[in-house]
């Protein structure tokens, strides 16, 4: 196999493994947008209910998943 595409290989994993722990950090925002999508919120009361449930449960999380996320993009790009 020739330099040229083991290096292309490489680097397509790289790009691939970066593109699956951004989605995975990502998952409490996916979480919100599908539960804001499905009780669909007509009135303000609702809308921050919602919002306040979800940054009480999902906030750490998200927060937490991106330093992680992070730290794992620049392990692998370096």
């Amino acid at each position: 196999m020739s330099k040229r595409k083991w290096l292309f290989k490489e680097y397509l994993s790289v790009w691939l493994f970066s593109f699956i722990v951004i989605v995975l950090a990502l998952i409490p925002t996916w979480i919100y947008l599908s539960a804001r999508f499905l009780f669909d919120p007509e009135s303000a009361l609702v809308e921050i209910l919602l919002f306040g449930v979800s940054l009480y449960f999902f906030g750490g999380i998200q927060i937490i998943a991106i330093v992680i996320a992070i730290a794992v993009l620049i392990a692998i790009w370096e």
